[in-house]
């Protein structure tokens, strides 16, 4: 929680930072930052990373990305992709098993993951 005398920058909607994203991936923008924060995504919404090649998704200050039902992060067809510093949960926990992935990557290659924290998924977190 942030105080009254400190400055707060708001943070995007998780569909803005969805939003955000697939407008570099489509200008094929060679980096996108992800601004600090804790972005919650609708029931199954997934964060899509699709058709990404070459790009560097920073997070400088910690992301959380708070899924529900059976949704996660999922590259899809990308390649030459980096990521960092985000943490992966669901709100409410997960208490059904979903046939998902909380972190996928399908028809991908050379996607390089760092200081990735996932504290919960509904099946198969990798």
């Amino acid at each position: 929680m942030v105080s009254s005398t400190e400055h707060a920058r708001a943070t995007p909607s998780a569909k803005e930072l969805q939003a955000a994203l697939t407008s570099a991936i489509q200008s094929c923008a060679a980096s996108f930052t992800i601004q600090g924060g804790t972005y919650r995504f609708a029931n199954n919404t997934s964060l899509l990373i699709h058709g990404a090649t070459d790009l560097s998704i920073h997070a400088p200050e910690p992301v959380e990305l708070i899924f529900a039902g059976s949704a996660g992060v999922s590259f899809v067809d990308a390649a030459r992709v980096s990521i960092e510093n985000i943490v992966i949960d669901y709100d409410p926990p997960p208490t059904t098993s979903y046939n998902s992935i909380t972190y996928a990557l399908v028809n991908s290659s050379d996607v390089l993951t760092q200081d990735l924290t996932i504290r919960s998924a509904p099946y198969m977190a990798v």
